[in-house]
């Protein structure tokens, strides 16, 4: 997430692969899918997001929080061009 939110999406990638392999979890999963889409791969991305459950993807606000509200938006608008539906009424 720190290469993520530094704007180094080639890293932010190369770090989310090699985690994916180890712990494939949501959120290494959620920084792939937003670096894929920053890095104008978001075919690639939108695979990723259809093969993460609805439910997960809603309790994203919990799962990965952010201090810098701008960082947030920031990921959030790459998941939402990856596919992603946001649930607006939640942070």
């Amino acid at each position: 997430m720190a290469y993520y939110t530094a704007r180094d999406y080639e890293a932010a990638l190369h770090t989310a692969d090699r985690s994916v392999t180890q712990r494939p979890d949501l959120g290494t999963r959620a920084v792939r899918v937003a670096a894929l889409v920053r890095l104008g791969r978001g075919p690639e991305a939108a695979v990723v997001v259809a093969g993460i459950p609805k439910d997960a993807m809603l309790r994203m606000p919990y799962l990965c929080p952010f201090r810098n509200k701008a960082d947030w938006e920031h990921w959030c608008s790459a998941l939402e061009d990856a596919g992603w539906e946001r649930d607006r009424t939640m942070p």
